[in-house]
């Protein structure tokens, strides 16, 4: 696929994610160059951030694209949690609220910071809700759609399969 087909596709996924989760305030998909190492971010604004090396490396795995759109999506229903578009337990409001808290203050000595980022309540339920979602898309390809397949499909194949059926 072009990195304009894989656009348009990403783009669809997120769409049908943000349904998903009701997002209040989705205002699209934005791809971009970001950092080295950042795949993609969310800042409550309703604008997810992904990448644009994911759509140029053709290594890049579908389910790296779908892994991260969902969970930069989780972030944007974290945000509307915590203003209250979304019922969740006030338990886990605060435990959000301040993880953000943390999390925005950069200058905050790790002392202050018991989660550390990976283990922060947001970054756990973010990567939990995004692992969630390639976990049920695998299950579904490899054990029904594929599974009785008796020939082998080449990768690049494969790679196409796979992102048509998870983001159609």
């Amino acid at each position: 696929l072009s990195i304009e087909q894989r656009a348009e596709l990403s783009g669809v996924y997120a769409k049908e994610v943000a349904r998903a989760f009701e997002l209040v305030s989705y205002e699209g998909l934005w791809i971009e160059e970001l950092e080295q190492g950042v795949l993609g971010y969310n800042t409550g604004d309703g604008k997810i951030h992904m990448s644009i090396l994911l759509l140029r490396n053709p290594q890049v795995s579908p389910f790296t694209i779908i892994d991260t759109i969902t969970h930069e999506s989780r972030h944007q229903y974290q945000y509307e949690a915590i203003r209250g578009y979304h019922n969740i337990p006030k338990e886990v409001i605060k435990e959000w609220t301040v993880a953000f808290e943390i999390y925005r203050n950069d200058a905050a000595p790790c002392c202050y910071d018991p989660w550390g980022y990976h283990y922060s309540p947001i970054e756990i339920d973010a990567r939990y809700a995004a692992e969630t979602v390639v976990r049920n898309v695998t299950q579904f390809l490899f054990n029904v759609k594929f599974a009785n397949r008796k020939s082998l499909i080449d990768s690049q194949q494969l790679r196409y399969r796979l992102i048509q059926d998870a983001l159609i």
